[in-house]
């Protein structure tokens, strides 16, 4: 886990989790129809940075990301599209392009940065620990969601629903400091259903 200690840096960094059978069942469509490489896994929509930077001026391409193609297949997929260097290149335009870089290679920083981050929080044990596992039959309360991962994260996290016919778990958001050192308070209220949320099995 990355450092939980709170920072006198205001400035908040949002990373958004999401469960690939809640975007695939909120895109209305069967997980048999998905891009879901991995049972058991949240994956990636993407690190959204504070736009209080200049942005980079790298265009995007999947060549310097070579070297972590494999994992970005893995655990950064568009389950929906299946075209990950599509939803890749659109969440570095959006957003990548105001990280805080280090280096001069911009793209592998942006895009490690990410691994590193979900590779730090498992969300799927962390859920897990805190008693709430996948079920195409039970629900969980918002208030049960919250706690287990505000639990590990050490802040408030923003949870995030598809509202279709049932309320699907789809995505948690976790807020860090301007450096990533430390996790500090979401903003924002979730759009879930506070009483009755469905985290989907399949």
């Amino acid at each position: 886990m990355f450092s939980l200690l709170e920072s006198a840096d205001s400035q908040r960094n949002t990373f958004a989790i999401q469960w690939p059978v809640g975007v695939c069942r909120g895109a209305n469509r069967q997980t048999s129809q998905c891009n879901i490489p991995r049972r058991n896994t949240w994956t990636i929509h993407g690190l959204w940075p504070s736009e209080t930077t200049t942005p980079s001026a790298v265009a995007f391409s999947a060549n310097p990301l070579a070297t972590i193609r494999a994992q970005l297949n893995a655990l950064w997929p568009d389950v929906t599209r299946n075209n990950n260097p599509g939803f890749w290149s659109h969440e570095w335009g959006n957003h990548g392009v105001y990280y805080q870089f280090n280096t001069n290679d911009h793209l592998l920083e942006y895009f490690t940065m990410n691994l590193n981050l979900i590779n730090g929080y498992p969300l799927f044990q962390i859920l897990q620990r805190g008693g709430i596992t996948p079920s195409n039959t039970n629900t969980y309360t918002l208030a049960q969601v919250n706690s287990a991962v505000s639990r590990a994260v050490g802040k408030n996290v923003n949870v995030r629903c598809a509202n279709n016919n049932d309320e699907l778990l789809q995505e948690v958001r976790i807020c860090f400091n301007a450096h990533y050192t430390a996790t500090v308070n979401c903003g924002g209220r979730s759009n879930c259903n506070p009483n009755a949320i469905y985290y989907y099995a399949s």
